[in-house]
């Protein structure tokens, strides 16, 4: 299970309130913690061609990725997939969205 997923609006390079704050508040977890990464998976609805999905979902990880940079977040931490439509658990997306996952690295 994603510890976040946002939800963004399509043709828009602004990401709403709600998702800044949730990423300013992820930021400060990894600051405070050395042994945490972001893993950032995006999805985009079906329809379209396989090329043009995957465009449109690196847009929106990239833009979730490059906020969390500007907010302190080192990018070697932030591993991000861009999987348009393709997800083995949900074949039919209904929205355009990245989930982040936050993961422990061992000791």
């Amino acid at each position: 299970m994603p510890d976040a997923v946002y939800t963004l609006e399509p043709g828009s390079d602004t990401l709403p309130s709600p998702v800044n704050q949730s990423l300013q508040e992820f930021a400060a977890r990894m600051k405070a913690n050395r042994d945490l990464v972001i893993r950032l998976e995006s999805f985009v609805p079906s329809g379209g061609s396989r090329e043009m999905n995957i465009s449109l979902s690196s847009s929106a990880v990239e833009r979730v990725r490059r906020r969390l940079v500007e907010l302190g977040v080192p990018s070697y931490r932030i591993k991000q997939t861009p999987l348009g439509e393709e997800h083995p658990d949900s074949p039919q997306l209904n929205n355009r969205r990245v989930e982040l996952f936050l993961i422990h690295l061992p000791r």
